[in-house]
């Protein structure tokens, strides 16, 4: 594209030519200063904003397609530490992208996202995974090769298996966010950036087999890191803390967005309405956080995380270098998100209108310090979307005997 657009400019140089010129220099100046000062002319033919196009040709703070491509073999995550390095820089793109950072540099930077999106696009639920010239396999075959000892199954269902299992959590549950930001009771943009690059997000995939997926790489992760362990094998950490970080994705896009599908009603008691997935899910990320040293000792997937989708797919955005957080930052983050919607769902035990009043204002005000002196954080924007899509209805209704849904 570039040297294309190179040779079109090298042909408006006029010492190749012998065309007679005519100077218009005077008549431009002549015609231009009829027009007052600060006045803007331009043609309906384009919108404002592509006049700004030719500041960014060939500038490489400006320009997305001077961006390398950089190469990415799929196939070369063999080993289940490899996997934990991936979870868990996935987990850092996930909660960068929840504090406000874009998701071509965060989620959709990522090589096998980007690659199951571009499939789904084209193939829908017939190819979800990460190859465009291999047959799709599903889980359950790949879990029979494992039982039948064929050839290089334990590693193809590390990566065919857990990790598209791990994605397809990711994908929805970034997807139920985006919903939540684009229902109009957040500030998208600044609050939370809803741009997608023209890419569907699973939005039709449906839930109940993302979840059966996971509960399938969990299961056999589980019985491995069993095996390991009588073996005395050094990989019994490792198929350990993946099933953990299965656990944790799975509680979030299989819990949170249910939350707006219940039907209550005001000042009525619940008392078997805990959400006891808040706690399990908090006591698993203490037990993470405990993996962290082996998680920062796994070694990394070169080229798996680049900035190649944003030369390829609709960026209206210069080119932005990469956002991630530590995994000890990612699972902070998580538990924010928990522990504030734990606090919001309280409102569902107030027993009359002065005491929901009164919650709403302690709730809406609580403010949290952090180590930056001029930093103070507000409830999580996930939990402050949830809560106004909680209490009102699609029909701008309070009645919580009717479903509500996210959009």
């Amino acid at each position: 594209m570039v040297e294309q657009l190179q040779n079109s400019l090298s042909n408006l140089d006029f010492r190749q030519h012998s065309y007679e010129y005519v100077d218009i220099t005077d008549d431009f100046f002549k015609i231009s200063s009829k027009i007052d000062y600060g006045t803007i002319a331009k043609s309906k033919a384009f919108k404002l904003l592509q006049g700004t196009h030719a500041l960014e040709t060939l500038n490489p703070k400006l320009d997305t397609s001077l961006l390398e491509i950089a190469e990415f073999d799929v196939c070369s995550l063999k080993s289940i530490d490899q996997l934990n390095w991936l979870l868990s820089r996935l987990y850092g793109c996930l909660c960068a992208w929840l504090d406000n950072s874009a998701l071509s540099v965060t989620v959709l930077s990522c090589s096998y996202i980007e690659r199951m999106l571009l499939n789904y696009r084209a193939h829908d639920v017939s190819n979800y995974g990460f190859y465009e010239d291999k047959e799709f396999v599903d889980i359950y075959t790949l879990l029979q090769n494992c039982k039948n000892n064929e050839d290089d199954a334990v590693e193809t269902m590390i990566r065919d298996g857990v990790l598209r299992s791990f994605c397809l959590g990711l994908i929805q549950f970034v997807s139920f966010c985006l919903r939540l930001g684009q229902a109009g009771v957040i500030y998208e943009e600044e609050d939370l950036n809803t741009q997608t690059m023209d890419l569907n997000f699973l939005n039709e995939f449906p839930i109940h087999k993302t979840i059966g997926d996971l509960d399938a790489s969990i299961e056999w992760l589980e019985e491995n890191a069993t095996e390991k362990r009588k073996e005395g094998s050094a990989d019994f950490q490792g198929f350990v803390t993946s099933a953990m970080l299965l656990r944790l994705i799975k509680s979030l896009v299989s819990n949170i967005p249910s939350i707006l599908q219940l039907k209550l009603d005001l000042f009525q008691s619940y008392p078997d309405l805990q959400f006891g997935f808040i706690k399990d899910s908090l006591d698993l990320i203490d037990t993470l956080k405990k993996c962290s040293t082996y998680i920062d000792g796994t070694p990394e997937l070169v080229n798996c995380f680049t900035t190649n989708i944003q030369k390829k797919l609709n960026n209206g955005a210069p080119p932005k270098p990469l956002a991630h957080l530590s995994f000890e930052e990612s699972m902070n983050h998580i538990s924010r998100l928990l522990i504030d919607l734990k606090n919001m769902l309280c409102l569902v035990h107030t027993k009359d209108s002065v005491e929901f009043l009164y919650y709403m204002r302690f709730f809406m005000n609580t403010r949290q310090a952090t180590e930056d002196e001029d930093e103070i954080l507000g409830n999580h924007v996930i939990v402050r979307a949830l809560l106004q899509l909680f209490l009102v209805r699609d029909d701008q209704n309070s009645d919580h005997s009717r479903p509500r849904h996210p959009t």
